[in-house]
């Protein structure tokens, strides 16, 4: 790992830090399957729910009904009609997963594992949900934060019952997962020894297919860094945001890539520390975060992008209304 690398990673953190006590913190988006809407976490008052944002006026509010606790950015199901999301209190409770409707209504929750299930993705079947689990919690370098490693995948019934494991290797770090709308993919990216990776799986139960990808996207010395991957609407080609070399930092572009030639289309130029990549469920427009990083404040900017006029429009979070 580079030094520079180093070193704005730890400026992050630093940010990061002096920021971490503010309320109403974004921590991601998930579009909902009408695109009028999309689903945010937000941190308040220590704790995170997920609220329903609109994206004509920009006001959020409160999508569940936990008091209290840590909820993860939902997926929704194919068909429009229930979500699923990770729980947890908080304490030494391991977050379990929680199934609903599209509305927050009527949440089934799993019953609580030995281990934090987390990160749920409704199959296209809408009958299954496949999830990760992490094995350990610490870190390998001193001068890393504690974080989640050794990533499994597991696919379940809807109310929890006949788990299976699809990935018998422990991933040191994994991100979000997405399935293709076709059902015969699964993709993340992944931790390789010296860059970023985007894994392509067959689709689940058996996921015994794998090809790892290394766009083209490379920066000084060969690292990659990648910060999130997705499949479009036609099943044969992906979105994904990876890191740029710019001066002293990394600056980050969105690319568009065909899965069997490779090809890849730069989407946007320079965009700054960007991150929370996803996309609508009809391939037209992705949103995204932006930091700007100074020693004193950290400024979050949300950013609408036009996938075929390649147009990136801010987006305004104008009020946050935490009842439910």
């Amino acid at each position: 790992m580079k030094i520079t690398r180093i070193a704005f990673c730890l400026a992050l953190i630093a940010c990061a830090s002096l920021a971490s006590g503010s309320d109403d913190e974004c921590k991601g988006f998930t579009f909902f399957p009408d695109r009028a809407y999309v689903a945010a976490v937000y941190s308040h008052a220590g704790s995170e729910f997920i609220y329903k944002v609109s994206l004509a006026t920009g006001i959020a509010i409160r999508l569940t009904r936990a008091e209290r606790g840590f909820e993860g950015l939902p997926s929704f199901s194919a068909d429009g009609t229930r979500m699923a999301y990770s729980y947890s209190p908080g304490g030494k409770v391991h977050s379990y997963i929680v199934i609903a409707n599209i509305d927050g209504s009527e949440p089934h929750p799993w019953p609580i594992s030995d281990t934090s299930d987390l990160r749920p993705v409704f199959l296209a079947d809408n009958k299954h949900i496949l999830f990760a689990r992490a094995g350990y919690y610490g870190h390998y370098s001193p001068i890393a934060r504690p974080a989640l490693h050794e990533w499994s995948f597991y696919v379940a019934d809807l109310d929890g019952a006949n788990i299976r494991s699809i990935s018998g290797e422990g991933f040191y770090d994994v991100g979000r997962v997405s399935v293709s709308p076709d059902g015969q993919k699964m993709l993340f990216v992944t931790k390789a020894e010296i860059s970023e990776m985007i894994e392509v799986h067959s689709p689940p139960p058996t996921s015994d297919s794998v090809v790892s990808i290394g766009p083209p996207v490379e920066v000084d010395h060969g690292e990659r860094i990648i910060a999130a991957a997705m499949c479009m609407p036609d099943s044969k080609s992906i979105i994904f945001s990876a890191a740029t070399n710019h001066l002293a930092h990394y600056d980050y572009d969105i690319y568009l890539m065909d899965l069997q030639t490779q090809r890849v289309d730069k989407l946007t130029r320079n965009i700054g520390y960007a991150y929370g990549l996803q996309l609508s469920r009809d391939g037209k427009t992705a949103i995204f975060m932006r930091d700007s990083s100074h020693w004193f404040w950290n400024k979050t900017e949300i950013f609408l992008l036009d996938i075929a006029t390649r147009k990136l429009t801010p987006f305004t979070i104008t009020g946050i209304d935490h009842a439910r």
